[in-house]
């Protein structure tokens, strides 16, 4: 079969020649054979794993597409089965995450559960499963906002910012979009005990865990297809 000029992949996949070139570079796709020592010369199978890269990295974010990937490549493709299994495993999680949140709104907002009185950011992190540099830095960009009692230099959060923190933490995996972009806006504009804005967001949180459970789908119908082109199983 005639090789492939990058230019044609990249048009065909929407992408610019200087990605695949990254993608290359970063050992996610096989070496590529060069046309009298200077133009690259792509292969199908080639295509199969930009196809997979273009198409799993929006949902599943590129540190796990190319972990797969690299996988493939290692001939090791049940291991990368268990790493994209472990990963919508953390789907579901969020999910349940949730809907305890939706289920209980206003026990959280009146300290009922999780936490009984204003909590450090150390606790809050340990609490939610963050690291309290992301919550800082939540803070910085004002999606959320702490209080520091009376001779002491401890940020404090209160129930209200707790449930803001838990709504950043479910919108940390969506995928990028302006719809996401406007989520996170909400998230900031909130009103300590609008219960009814809470639960929208929550609403449109679950909106875009079904986008992204789709986009996922189609991710792993590109990667079925490499895995039937490279013959595992076989």
């Amino acid at each position: 079969m005639k090789p492939l000029r990058p230019i044609d992949i990249a048009r065909k996949l929407n992408i610019s020649t200087s990605t695949l070139r990254s993608y290359e570079d970063r050992g996610l796709v096989p070496p590529v054979k060069r046309l009298d020592q200077r133009y690259r010369a792509y292969s199908q199978i080639h295509v199969a794993y930009f196809e997979c890269i273009v198409n799993m990295a929006p949902s599943f974010g590129m540190d796990i597409t190319s972990s797969v990937l690299k996988m493939f490549r290692r001939n090791n493709p049940h291991h990368a089965l268990w790493v994209i299994n472990q990963e919508q495993t953390k789907n579901g999680v969020e999910k349940e995450l949730a809907d305890h949140i939706s289920s209980n709104i206003s026990k959280i907002y009146e300290y009922k559960v999780y936490i009984k009185k204003p909590e450090t950011v150390g606790n809050v992190a340990k609490i939610i499963g963050l690291s309290p540099s992301t919550i800082r830095y939540w803070e910085d960009e004002g999606y959320i906002q702490s209080f520091r009692q009376e001779n002491s230099n401890y940020r404090l959060y209160d129930s209200f910012q707790f449930i803001k923190i838990f709504l950043m933490k479910l919108s940390q995996s969506l995928i990028y979009s302006e719809d996401v972009v406007a989520l996170k806006q909400s998230i900031k504009e909130i009103k300590d005990g609008d219960i009814e804005a809470t639960k929208m967001i929550l609403n449109k949180i679950y909106v875009q865990f079904n986008i992204r459970n789709k986009e996922q789908l189609r991710g792993l119908y590109y990667l079925y297809q490499l895995w039937e082109m490279l013959g595992f199983d076989e």
